[in-house]
């Protein structure tokens, strides 16, 4: 059969073929993991945003694996909500972009702000813990132009925890002088941290925390929503890969059915 289709000059038309189905195919696939992923993701996540904030007293108590990628059993987007004071000459700026209503993009920078949390002078847990306080603009980098939103002394804040971010391939080299970071990452961030929350995490540069809520006076920094919007076009994806698939499949049962013709 063989030879008989390399003679007909169909064996390598359909060794092609089959191999650039399979790749679709199991292209296809893969985004339906993906889309079954995402799905417990958003329903994750959904679920915590519907819950009340862990109080301060139940938040030092808190105790599971940030470094666990399985979002169920991890502690990433639990709300805590917490006493301490904000170590604002110590702020760092991560650069970033942002799109806002109407679909308006914005460039400026996340303002990651060191938080003494109440409880770690006595010994009852507590420690210093970095907080992502919300966006600002370019224009307002420098914390001279946003006095208002330098909360002194004590108050209270909620927010969720987060996992730290990955430092990518095509991330930017931090400036530390200038102040600009790239990666939400509190290793990267010059700044020491001790007896984070939840007590269990060994690594306190595995998380940091990202406040929730209405923006200090003056409106900056403007903290996020509090829920976060996940695209999930897997399968969307997972079709077109299955269609892609279907399309080669008719093509090449076209080729070979023009071929059967002319030696007919």
């Amino acid at each position: 059969m063989l030879s008989r289709m390399s003679h007909q000059g169909l064996l390598w038309p359909a060794i092609v073929s089959l191999a650039g189905i399979a790749i679709l195919l199991s292209l296809g696939t893969w985004q339906l993991r993906r889309l079954a992923w995402k799905e417990a993701l958003i329903a994750a996540v959904e679920q915590r945003a519907s819950e009340a904030p862990l109080a301060h007293d139940e938040a030092l108590r808190l105790r599971c694996d940030m470094a666990d990628m399985d979002i169920a059993h991890s502690c990433e987007f639990r709300r805590l909500h917490l006493r301490g004071k904000f170590e604002n000459a110590n702020e760092r700026h991560i650069f970033a972009g942002v799109v806002g209503k109407g679909g308006q993009a914005s460039v400026g920078y996340w303002v990651f702000t060191p938080f003494i949390i109440d409880g770690a002078a006595s010994g009852k847990g507590g420690g210093r813990i970095l907080v992502n306080r919300g966006f600002v603009p370019e224009a307002l980098k420098d914390p001279a132009r946003r006095p208002k939103g330098q909360i002194e002394g004590p108050t209270e804040i909620t927010a969720q925890l987060r996992t730290r971010e990955l430092r990518g391939t095509f991330s930017g080299a931090d400036d530390e002088q200038r102040n600009i970071y790239y990666v939400r990452d509190p290793r990267e961030l010059g700044q020491p941290y001790d007896a984070p929350v939840p007590q269990a995490a060994i690594d306190a540069g595995w998380f940091y925390l990202e406040e929730i809520g209405n923006p200090p006076d003056g409106g900056y920094p403007q903290p996020l929503a509090g829920k976060p919007e996940f695209p999930n076009r897997h399968l969307e994806y997972a079709l077109t890969w299955y269609g892609l698939a279907a399309t080669l499949l008719g093509v090449f049962l076209a080729f070979v059915w023009s071929r059967s013709r002319q030696r007919g």
